[in-house]
Parts: structure tokens; sequence; C-alpha cells
């Protein structure tokens, strides 16, 4: 299948070091590499994974969903399901990180509204990944931004008639967040 005529306009690229802790990343990668996305087509990652996880773990899963999610960004491809993470990942910037569960129905999908037939390509290369996303053509450029706001960490009370009055227990220390 002679996918180059498809190859004529880079449309994104995503490059990232592969955590240590992943297992099944390059199983994934081979299984979405050289996916072709025709006009109007939805992308349900879930769907074309979920037949052939075998050993991946979720952070696996999470880490490619992320890396492609980020791709996506960069086109004109439109969002349709998108969960965070619920910790930030170091593997990526903020607001790039994706979360995906077969478990919790968590999926991430995109569709290709571009008009033009889509190639996704992730290749794997000296412990990093590679995920370029090509067209036939290119009908706009796309500029991403991330604004990222800091959240200050809060106290929760609760009361419990288990505690004489005045004591108090911290049950979990609280965090500042993005």
């Amino acid at each position: 299948n002679d996918l180059s005529n498809y190859e004529n306009e880079r449309l994104s690229l995503v490059i990232e070091e592969i955590p240590n802790d992943l297992v099944g990343v390059k199983n994934l990668a081979e299984l979405l590499n050289n996916y072709v996305l025709n006009p109007d087509e939805t992308f349900s990652f879930m769907e074309v994974i979920k037949e052939k996880i075998g050993s991946a773990n979720s952070e696996a899963l999470n880490f490619i969903a992320s890396v492609l999610y980020s791709a996506v960004l960069e086109t004109e491809y439109e969002i349709l399901e998108h969960h965070q993470q619920s910790l930030l990942p170091t593997y990526i910037d903020p607001g790039r990180e994706a979360q995906v569960s077969l478990e919790n129905n968590e999926d991430l999908k995109f569709r290709n509204n571009s008009g033009h037939v889509g190639l996704i390509k992730l290749s794997i290369k000296n412990n990093k990944i590679k995920v370029e996303i090509y067209s036939e053509g290119k009908n706009k450029n796309v500029k991403v931004t991330i604004e990222q706001e800091y959240v200050k960490k809060r106290t929760i009370t609760r009361y419990s008639k288990d505690l004489p009055a005045g004591q108090y227990k911290l049950i979990q220390s609280g965090e500042d967040g993005l």
C-alpha cells in the first residue's frame, strides 16, 4: 500500500522521551503507525488499539494518547473527546496530556475535518517517540497556545465525632497545582 501520496504536507511533529516505567509503547506505536484518516472520519484511540493492547500498561496508553493528542492539537482536526490526567505527567507539557481507559470509558477521539486524507506516523528511535501527521494538502496554519493558571492549595475541614474537641488529624497534605 503506497502511502507516499498522503505525505505532501507535514501538519505536525511531536518528539518526546519515553519514560522508563512504560510497558508496551513499541507495540502501541506499531499499531498506530501509518494510520490513514479519511476526510470526515472519526478516529477513536480505544477502538483502534482495544483488541491489541497486549501487555501495555495504563501509563503507556496515556503516554501514547498524550503524544498523539499533542500532535493533533497542531492540526485543524476537531477534538471530539479528551480527558486530562489527574496528576500532571513529567513527560509532556501541561495541557497536552491525555488519559484513556477502557474501564472508565475514557477515549481520545478526533475528526479529520480538513477535507484531505491524513496519515498518522509513529516511530521510535534512541528511546524517543516521534509522532507526525501528514496530509495531501493543508488548508490553514494552526498555532497552539496553552494558558496555565496556578491554583493555591486549600484546606478542607471535616468534623468527626471520633476526635476529642480541639484535636485534628491531617489526612492528606495539599499541593499547589495547575
